[in-house]
């Protein structure tokens, strides 16, 4: 059996240098997959020839586990070039942090081409979408906050106590990207307008952030670690300072029981590495779910070196194959 890793940031060449820490996760990311699988089947890493120099500075990768190719540097040209490559291996992972646009792109592109061991399809659409995946915890009636439409400000308000603060978020946006702070004269002069037909609105919630990662198969769920999160706020701007494995989880099994209960209740297609984003509102103990990461998250390079994992990776493979 052999694996092929296919991500965005070993294949385009230019990029703008509010992208370069994405890179560096990507790549980060794409070295630890490469750790992982090469104990249970043969690698493949595809870069663009253009980069396969520096590429070449920052892995230590045998000659046999990469794979050249050239005319890279927009995103059709690299899904073209991955089509192709993909017919070269029995199993695919695409890698592309904080870019859900792309992975949705890359697996529509690779599907039927070879066997994705990623989120696609209709688990990756819901957990893409802020709103969809609210929508779809409130059904299961798994603890999360309340969340309305941005264009509908006023709902929020009229739910809200004055001294309450909000988070603004894209509904498609990953990580803090483009996350802003509102208190209510804020929210009250939130006009409702085109711009933010797909952003949401969420209470800010009091208390300690926390990270579960899974690996998903097609019918198991293995729970592999948690870290903190450090989020800071400062000019209306929400930001993820730092990663850490979690010393202490405060009543860890409900953390874990609310975390699986949030990948369920998206439905079928969860597969490879999930993250769900996790507040314990230390006021009224309890966990609640802030959202659902369909792909390869930083913990990841916390968590590499997991025995659980490496097993979980092959029984997936076996169980595909």
């Amino acid at each position: 059996m052999s694996v092929g890793v296919f991500e965005w940031f070993s294949s385009l060449p230019k990029l703008s240098h509010e992208y370069e820490s994405i890179r560096r996760e990507g790549l980060t990311m794409l070295g630890c997959l490469v750790e992982l699988l090469r104990p249970v089947t043969e690698v493949r890493v595809f870069v663009a020839a253009e980069l396969a120099e520096e590429f070449a500075g920052n892995f230590e990768l045998k000659s046999n586990e990469v794979r050249e190719y050239s005319g890279a540097g927009q995103p059709d040209q690299v899904l073209s070039a991955w089509q192709e490559l993909s017919q070269t291996v029995d199993f695919g992972w695409v890698v592309a942090p904080e870019m859900d646009g792309l992975l949705h792109r890359a697996s529509a592109a690779l599907h039927g081409q070879t066997t994705l061991i990623n989120c696609s399809q209709n688990f990756l659409a819901l957990a893409s979408d802020k709103w969809q995946t609210a929508t779809k915890l409130k059904a299961a009636e798994v603890p999360h906050p309340n969340t309305y439409l941005a264009s509908d400000s006023k709902s929020a308000l009229a739910h809200v106590h004055s001294a309450q603060t909000w988070v603004y978020k894209r509904a498609d946006g990953a990580g803090c990207d483009g996350v802003r702070l509102f208190d209510r004269a804020g929210l009250a002069a939130l006009e409702p307008s085109g711009a933010h037909v797909h952003a949401i609105l969420q209470p800010w919630l009091q208390g300690e952030h926390f990270s579960a990662s899974f690996y998903a198969g097609p019918n198991s769920l293995t729970r592999i670690g948690v870290a903190t999160q450090k989020i800071c706020t400062k000019f209306q701007r929400v930001t993820l300072d730092g990663l850490k494995p979690a010393d202490f989880v405060p009543d860890r099994d409900a953390m874990w029981s609310v975390a699986e209960a949030a990948v369920g209740a998206l439905g079928p297609h969860g597969l490879g590495w999930i993250g769900v984003d996790m507040v314990y509102e230390t006021e009224t103990r309890t966990w609640l779910v802030i959202e659902i990461n369909p792909r390869c998250t930083s913990s990841i390079e916390l968590f590499a070196h997991e025995d659980r994992l490496a097993r979980s990776i092959a029984e997936v493979l076996e169980v595909l194959g």
